[in-house]
């Protein structure tokens, strides 16, 4: 009973932010219901307890520095404290090019003394305020990602809908993954060009984000109204997708958004929307757009620690009371 109760503690707080966020977002009630409904049925549940039924196995290849010329990493900075990150990348990767946006002039200028010091950081633009990361990305660089042969996205997360230790694993997880010269970077690098069979990667943790997000919510319009000609899962079906909007991708592959005409007016004012927007449309059709090429995602499932394509995460069920 102990534990139930701290259990319960616990997560109403979580769900209490959501609620807040989700309110001040100006959704419909209808959909905060069904939101709180899910929440509260993923409660039953222990996801933690998946695990892929196969691996994709990494080449037992010595990985080359050269790989490294063909990669880029296009970053979105709001948050302060994610400088010293960016710093420690910059030095850890002096072969790989880098690529900012912010909307803070301050930011901006502390980027600049950066690029002073580092020149792998080959442009910082000052964005507008809009389309959270994906929107800065696709203005500014879009176009940039196209020349090289991987791109790798990655922005400050904070998560203020969730409890600050929740949604700091979940931006440390994508951070430490995509680390420049990192074991699971460099064996994601290795399976992807040695493979013709993976488009996008990224990192799934089913405590964070549990196999209900992996949906439309309320973005499925944004997507069909901007690329009407695109074969689209169905409303209710599950697909994956790097939630969150960190992930590695082979450019090519992407091309159907990249090489698409992007300005700020195409994304809404930021206003803390956490679905039913433009960005979140695009988050998903990241994770779509290599199946369109008949390709797969590389999941990296952080819970064991491996590579994998299986997908049975979506439907998994594990009712614990």
């Amino acid at each position: 009973m102990r534990l139930v109760k701290n259990i319960i503690a616990r997560v109403s707080y979580r769900q209490l932010k959501t609620l807040i966020f989700l309110l001040k977002s100006g959704v419909s009630l209808r959909y905060v219901y069904s939101e709180m409904a899910r929440f509260f049925r993923n409660l039953t549940q222990d996801f933690t307890s998946w695990e892929p039924s196969s691996e994709v196995e990494i080449p037992g290849i010595r990985f080359e520095e050269s790989q490294y010329d063909s990669v880029a990493y296009f970053i979105h900075l709001f948050h302060e404290e994610y400088l010293v990150n960016i710093e420690q990348f910059l030095l850890e990767g002096p072969r790989i090019d880098f690529y900012i946006t912010t909307p803070k002039p301050k930011l901006l200028e502390q980027l600049h003394v950066l690029k002073t010091q580092h020149l792998n950081l080959r442009e910082i633009r000052l964005s507008e305020n809009r389309g959270r990361n994906i929107g800065p990305f696709l203005v500014e660089f879009s176009g940039t990602a196209l020349k090289y042969k991987y791109m790798i996205h990655l922005h400050s997360k904070r998560s203020n809908h969730m409890t600050v230790k929740a949604g700091k694993k979940w931006a440390e997880e994508s951070w430490n993954f995509f680390r420049p010269k990192s074991m699971t970077l460099e064996s994601a690098l290795k399976i992807m060009s040695s493979q013709n069979l993976f488009s996008t990667c990224f990192t799934i943790d089913l405590q964070v984000t549990p196999p209900s997000s992996f949906t439309w919510g309320q973005n499925r319009q944004f997507a069909l109204s901007r690329f009407p000609g695109w074969n689209l899962p169905e409303q209710n079906e599950r697909f994956s997708f790097p939630a969150g909007g960190m992930f590695m991708a082979s450019s090519a592959d992407m091309s159907k958004v990249l090489s698409a005409k992007w300005t700020y007016e195409d994304f809404p004012e930021e206003k803390g929307q956490l679905d039913g927007t433009l960005q979140h449309a695009i988050e998903r059709l990241f994770g779509l757009a290599g199946t369109a090429e008949n390709t797969e995602n590389l999941i990296f499932h952080v819970n064991s620690s491996s590579f994998t394509k299986d997908k049975s995460f979506l439907n998994y069920s594990n009712r614990i009371f």
